[in-house]
């Protein structure tokens, strides 16, 4: 009776440890779902700057752009209608871009707050994979206990039976 008692515990601590493998095989799944979504937004961020590079480069050009027309505004009096037309409308492509410049910005809080949150979620994972490794520890501890405790068992059951 007490090795069937023994056989059920067993079958038992077997059951557990079964289920926390499991639940640790579907943490680590999850945990490179998550590292393949970082880096995901890692190159999503990197497409981002380089948009915001390119942008940056093409302010840099409009504003050149600008600057010439104002030299030419002073040098040639005979051409300014014409250069207040451009001048207006290089105004406008400014305002666009600024807008844009605006847009990018808000973009980019927004990509960095994001950053934040998947870095905590990140942070909370790494805490979550180091408390299920402390706990498989404990049981593969308790399980060799369980087991040395059997082989004790055994072996007083045999001595047992073999005196008899």
């Amino acid at each position: 009776m007490e090795l069937r008692r023994l056989d059920v515990d067993r079958s038992e601590h077997e059951g557990v440890i079964g289920s926390c493998q499991a639940e640790l095989a579907g943490l680590s799944q999850k945990r490179q779902e998550l590292e393949s979504l970082a880096a995901n937004a890692n190159g999503e961020l990197a497409v981002l700057r380089q948009r915001r590079d390119a942008a940056v480069q093409s302010v840099s050009q409009h504003m050149a752009g600008v600057a010439t027309m104002e030299e030419r505004h002073r040098a040639a009096a005979a051409v300014l209608q014409r250069i207040n037309s451009t001048v207006t409308e290089m105004a406008t492509r400014v305002n666009s871009l600024a807008q844009q410049i605006d847009a990018a910005a808000a973009e980019k809080a927004q990509r960095e707050t994001e950053n934040q949150q998947i870095a905590v979620q990140i942070d909370d994972l790494a805490a979550e994979q180091n408390a299920s490794e402390a706990r498989e520890g404990l049981l593969q501890f308790e399980s060799d206990q369980i087991r040395a405790r059997l082989a004790e068992m055994e072996e007083a059951l045999s001595t047992s039976y073999l005196g008899s």
